[in-house]
């Protein structure tokens, strides 16, 4: 039981290290941001499933929250005007109070505030866990779809070589913004899935998450790439 518990925090997780994966690894960004993003997603979600907003809308605008936030941090590298370590610090030093004002309060409980998901944990924890267990796999399987398809060579392309992109024909900074957008999207899916289970948010919940996630890909790297630049 503790094995399965300590898996089911885990997984909550992962949409987060694939987003730090396509922003570190494939478009060589490095992108801080995970730590504002992450509880923009909560946020939003939490903030309009207590004002009574449907569950999927809630789902869809904290994950609508964090590509905005992408597309911001686009905006501010573009043509690399501004070192992309730079853009992200300066972007979570404002989500800090942009977060603020969206959640009204530092934190929001939803104990008392049923969603499908909880009344599932509920009614059957074996369910439920098997559910979070579907839904991260179907989120990680669309990730590798697109990393393997032409999009994600694309986006490899543009982390290899800027102005290659550019002679090919391509948009880069529509590539960046797409990346981004893509990655800070899934940081938002997991601090979603995660005020789901632990049924509350909180406006530090994000503290050093990216530094969490980026230990998390290197790790991965070394011990399943084989020194290979990309692993899938």
């Amino acid at each position: 039981m503790i094995i399965i518990d300590t898996l089911l925090q885990s997984i909550l997780y992962i949409p987060l290290i694939l987003g730090i994966f396509l922003s570190f690894k494939l478009l060589r960004l490095t992108d801080l941001t995970a730590d504002g993003s992450f509880v923009m997603g909560a946020g939003l979600y939490a903030r309009l499933s207590l004002e009574g907003a449907p569950y999927y809308g809630c789902i869809f605008t904290g994950v609508l929250g964090g590509f905005v936030i992408g597309l911001a941090l686009a905006y501010i590298q573009k043509n690399n005007r501004v070192p992309s370590i730079l853009a992200s610090i300066i972007c979570v030093f404002m989500l800090y109070s942009i977060n603020m004002l969206v959640m009204g309060s530092p934190n929001i409980s939803l104990l008392c505030h049923m969603t499908p998901l909880s009344n599932l944990m509920d009614s059957n924890p074996f369910l439920s866990n098997a559910l979070l267990f579907g839904i991260v796999t179907l989120i990680i399987l669309t990730f590798l779809g697109i990393v393997k398809s032409r999009a994600g060579l694309i986006l490899r392309a543009f982390g290899v070589n800027y102005d290659l992109t550019k002679h090919q024909g391509y948009r880069p900074e529509l590539i960046r913004s797409l990346g981004l957008g893509i990655s800070n999207a899934l940081y938002a899916t997991s601090g979603i899935l995660c005020v789901q289970v632990q049924k509350f948010a909180d406006i530090n919940m994000g503290l050093g998450i990216a530094l969490i996630g980026i230990g998390s890909v290197i790790i991965g790297t070394q011990l399943f790439c084989n020194n290979r630049t990309y692993c899938i």
